[in-house]
């Protein structure tokens, strides 16, 4: 089968084709490991292209789904300009939002600022947490096409033993590190059992979360929900926050707003934990990128942040 592939003249075609206007310029965002995503500007217009490959339109549709969802309980999502997921290369044009994603400018954020973020940011989830309890837990695409855990804990499990799997895989790390996290684990069995089908977003992290001059204007990229416990997602901005040397004052700020409690403040170092062995196992991965070489100063990091976690675990 031909190998369809995304890429900035197809983004370049999809936006002249809707908008009947000359593209002046395309850039391709550099996060994402499954979506090829390009910030398209025209003379009129700026919009985001979100492309996929064949074998991932579903992943587009899931996309469509969220928003749909989402969007009228008031989480502050882009607009659908046009979607054709029945072409050999399916993609969707979005609104597109100004600013850019938190992890990028954060350094240049007051702490003001980033209390201000944190007190929306903990709004949203609240926001999607009006959506119906799971009937299972873990990412979900959609409800009608299930839940893919039968518990929390399940959950966690299959992110350890996913880690492992890749980690092995490359051989880049040992696999000592996933041993660490997973001695520990079995210290919060009880507070897993505790943690109910909440719906909550897993990825407004140091990306997604978009960012003005120092304001918040919206989140982008939302293709599944995760059900389970949303100190999910703060260790997961944690790790991103600790993984570029920057501060953790948004997360404490982020705790702050929730009334996080010891037990949820304990439980966040071990999914931070759990995170870290996620980037470590991502290292040599091609997954949507074109180069598989093994970045060994960034796994010097991940292995320095694994350490600091382990400190507060122990």
């Amino acid at each position: 089968m031909e190998n369809y592939k995304p890429s900035e003249a197809l983004a370049k075609q999809a936006a002249e084709t809707h908008f009947l206007e000359p593209v002046k310029k395309v850039d391709r965002f550099p996060t994402g490991l499954v979506h090829y995503v390009y910030d398209v500007r025209m003379a009129k217009n700026q919009i985001v292209v979100r492309m996929s490959t064949p074998e991932n339109r579903h992943q587009l549709a899931n996309g469509l789904y969220w928003l749909e969802r989402l969007r009228p309980l008031g989480v502050p999502l882009p607009k659908v300009v046009f979607a054709n997921l029945d072409v050999n290369v399916p993609y969707v044009l979005l609104e597109r939002l100004n600013g850019s994603d938190l992890g990028n400018i954060y350094g240049d954020l007051t702490p003001s600022q980033k209390k201000d973020i944190a007190g929306i940011i903990s709004n949203v989830q609240g926001l999607v947490a009006q959506l119906p309890q799971g009937s299972g837990f873990g990412f979900v695409s959609s409800y009608e096409k299930g839940f893919p855990h039968t518990s929390w804990a399940a959950v966690v499990d299959h992110h350890l033993r996913r880690s492992r799997i890749r980690i092995d895989s490359i051989g880049a790390v040992n696999s000592s590190y996933v041993d660490d996290i997973e001695r520990i684990s079995p210290k919060f069995q009880n507070y897993f059992d505790s943690i109910g089908p909440t719906p909550f977003l897993d990825d407004i992290t140091t990306k997604n979360v978009i960012i003005d001059n120092g304001r918040f204007t919206g989140i982008v990229d939302v293709d599944q929900v995760c059900f389970g416990d949303p100190i999910f997602t703060i260790a997961l901005t944690q790790m991103g926050l600790m993984s570029g040397g920057a501060d953790l004052d948004y997360i404490e700020y982020w705790c702050d707003e929730i009334n996080a409690t010891e037990a949820q403040r304990s439980v966040l170092q071990f999914y931070a934990g759990l995170f870290c062995l996620d980037f470590m196992s991502e290292v040599g991965q091609a997954f949507n990128k074109d180069s598989t070489d093994i970045d060994w100063k960034w796994l010097s990091c991940l292995k320095s942040c694994h350490a600091q976690i382990m400190h507060h675990l122990r």
